[in-house]
Formats: C-alpha cells, sequence, structure tokens
C-alpha cells in the first residue's frame, strides 16, 4: 500500500504541476483559452480597482475569486517533493503533510471551478478537471501510503 500510495502521490503532483500551463476556461468555440499561468501573468501586474484584489496568487473581481497557476505551481512541486523524500526515506510520516497540500489544492481547484461556471461564455477547460481529479487523488495516495 505504501508503494502504491507515494507513486500516486507522485503522479498527483506532478499533474497538479502540469495543470498550470493548462486552460483553465475556454470561451465560446474555443477562442480565448486561458491557463492557470495565464492567470498567474494577469495577477502579477495587479491593479485591483476598488474592492478588487489583483496579485499574482489570487485574483477578485465582480465577486469572483480564482487562485492563479502560481498556487498550482507551488502546491503540486510540495507534493511531488514529499511524495520522493516519502520514496527515498521510506517515511509514512510525510503523508500527512502531502494530504495536507492536497487538500489545499482541492479548495483552489473547487474555487476556481465555481468561479468558472459562474461565468458567461467561458466553460471548463481541461487543466481545471486535471487539477481537481488529481488534487482528490492526492488526499487517495497519501491515505494509502500511510496506512500501507
Amino acid at each position: 500500500m505504501f508503494w502504491v500510495g507515494t507513486l500516486i502521490l507522485l503522479v498527483a503532483g506532478a499533474l497538479i504541476l502540469a495543470s498550470t500551463w493548462m486552460a483553465w476556461g475556454t470561451g465560446s468555440r474555443g477562442l480565448m483559452s486561458l491557463s492557470g499561468w495565464d492567470w498567474f501573468d494577469i495577477g502579477k501586474q495587479g491593479g485591483g480597482g476598488e474592492g478588487e484584489v489583483v496579485n499574482a496568487f489570487f485574483i477578485y473581481s465582480d465577486g469572483r475569486p480564482l487562485f492563479t497557476g502560481l498556487c498550482s505551481l507551488i502546491l503540486g512541486a510540495l507534493i511531488a517533493l514529499i511524495a520522493l523524500l516519502m520514496l527515498i526515506f521510506q517515511s509514512r510520516g510525510l503523508g500527512g503533510v502531502a494530504i495536507l497540500f492536497s487538500i489545499f489544492a482541492l479548495g483552489i481547484a473547487v474555487t476556481n471551478l465555481t468561479t468558472i461556471l459562474r461565468s458567461d461564455g467561458v466553460s471548463v477547460g481541461v487543466g481545471t478537471v486535471i487539477l481537481i481529479a488529481f488534487s482528490f487523488l492526492g488526499l487517495v495516495g497519501g491515505g494509502m501510503a500511510m496506512s500501507g
């Protein structure tokens, strides 16, 4: 169980990281596809108006929150790194930390999903689906690695 769970964590972390550069939302007929990294580029420019938050990690505009690709990049890398450390040191103890980071990634993914679904003329991109699926799989892998 430990080995399978840790390998699942490694794959989950790598795909969460890779989702950063995949389309998180796509306009009508596939036009204007924005990845998590595109949102990071928008956020790092700043310049939000009154009642808006715009930074490299998070954008809040028109009552809609969105975490940028910097968050998925960091969390995916941390989950993959923890999985590698678990494999190297054959330690189950780090599984709890991987589960914690997977919970953060899943929360970010669900927040972004609800924002995308509330936006007119925007459909969910493959990056968002991968972010959600593999954040959840990180929870499963972490649990398996700790119990095995």
